[in-house]
């Protein structure tokens, strides 16, 4: 009994380490299960990592694609640069301005005068050369140079002091889906640290920004607001100087905003409004907010609500305000015009014997590109306008010729003009609706 009861105590256990086997090998098994499913999520996972990694490279070279196309479109390849005028020189239709050059401005670019008026003038950049009086720039930008601009504007005039010159074409829409750009407050700003106790720039720029629309962050709120539109929250600062003072930031580009690294980090997405500075004294008016213009750059400007509230209760400034935009616009588009008419020669003998003197002068002069006449008309005076593109050193001896050529064809002592076809700030428009009369 006692060897039969061990053997089955053996077989017991034997089964019972057989079970523990199963057990364990199972287990192994199992593990091994869970271990190549790991490799295999892992392997998953990197490869969807490598896969999000290979799209957001293309994506970012898309984007880089896209940014170098529109860079081509935009004036001067997309680069900025201001100037604010502090001293100036008219001779016929150039105009030598002296001040800070701030950004990559190059000879034959195309800029815009912006004048305390609100008046635009276009014109094209002939010669920057370094400012010989030895003067520092004064300027908290360490890239910025003092330097002469000679210009090409459509007809002599003066150029008020503290105009901007800058890259940035001149909003004459108004249209609030627009990114706006001001380039007479940036430019100005830029300058703030040299003239903040000029009474004359002070009203200078003080006009831009009462004139100025700016890019102001919301965020979304349930239900309307009190004119039908989506309600809005406008998002603010804190100013650490002042106690924890709430600020609300204006931006003047969306250069300016982009600085603003927080803001498309927050947990619901804002939205960008375009607020005229008359409206956002009435949107911040209940909460009594500063005002801060670019706070991140590149100059910030603080404007106490104190100040902002004596803007607004002064006599008169609803009146300024009403009718801003029509002002605006009707300002800039008046100022934009050539002011000099440019148009087509009226047929007769006269003018095509002028087209064939031109045509053959220039077919028999291998550094003549491409020429053409034009009537222009200034006031009551008129003139054959004659708009050459030649090799760089070679006009002056071109037009010579070509006045030789032509003025014995003329009758009553006509005027003759010459203008080279870059510095000419309406030629391309021009020739784009009438044909040139020599091309090589």
């Amino acid at each position: 009994m006692a060897l039969f009861g061990k053997k089955n105590d053996d077989d017991k256990k034997n089964e019972e380490i057989d079970d523990l086997d199963a057990l364990i090998m199972s287990a192994i098994e199992e593990t091994e299960q869970e271990e190549q499913q790991l490799r295999e999520e892992k392997i998953a996972k990197a490869n969807e990592r490598a896969e999000a990694l290979a799209k957001s490279r293309e994506e970012a070279e898309e984007r880089e694609k896209k940014i170098e196309e529109i860079k081509k479109s935009l004036p001067n390849e997309g680069r900025r640069f201001f100037l604010v005028v502090e001293d100036q020189d008219t001779v016929e239709t150039d105009v030598k301005v002296v001040g800070n050059l701030h950004g990559p401005m190059k000879e034959e670019d195309k800029v815009f005068i912006y004048k305390p008026d609100f008046k635009v003038t276009p014109a094209v950049v002939k010669e920057i050369q370094p400012y010989e009086g030895g003067e520092s720039t004064g300027s908290s930008d360490p890239k910025s140079r003092r330097v002469v601009v000679t210009l090409a504007i459509p007809v002599p005039e003066t150029i008020p002091e503290f105009s901007v010159v800058a890259s940035a074409k001149p909003d004459t829409t108004g249209d609030k889906k627009v990114p706006v750009e001001n380039p007479a407050v940036l430019g100005l700003s830029l300058e703030y640290k040299r003239f903040a106790k000029d009474r004359k720039y002070t009203e200078a720029f003080m006009t831009s920004i009462l004139n100025g629309r700016f890019m102001v962050a919301g965020i979304p709120k349930e239900g309307k607001s009190a004119d039908g539109k989506k309600a809005l929250s406008l998002i603010t600062m804190n100013d650490a100087k002042a106690g924890g003072d709430l600020m609300l930031p204006l931006f003047t580009d969306p250069g300016a905003l982009s600085a603003w690294k927080e803001l498309m980090k927050r947990e619901q997405k804002p939205v960008v409004l375009i607020m005229d500075f008359k409206d956002a004294i009435k949107q911040s008016a209940s909460k009594k907010l500063d005002f801060i213009i670019n706070p991140f750059g590149p100059v910030p400007l603080k404007l106490p609500r104190l100040m902002i509230d004596k803007i607004a209760s002064t006599p008169g400034f609803q009146n300024w305000s009403n009718g801003l935009n029509e002002r605006r616009k009707e300002a800039t588009n008046k100022s934009l015009a050539t002011k000099i008419i440019i148009g087509e020669l009226p047929e007769s003998p006269e003018s095509e014997s002028v087209k064939k003197a031109l045509v053959k002068y220039c077919s028999g002069n291998p550094d003549v590109e491409r020429a053409g006449v034009a009537a222009k008309i200034h006031g009551k005076n008129a003139a054959y306008l004659f708009i050459i593109d030649c090799a760089a050193g070679k006009e002056k001896q071109i037009f010579n010729d070509i006045y030789k050529e032509v003025k014995p064809l003329l009758s009553d002592n006509k005027n003759i003009e010459f203008v080279l076809y870059k510095d000419a700030v309406f030629a391309e428009d021009y020739f784009s609706k009438h044909p040139i009369d020599y091309k090589k």
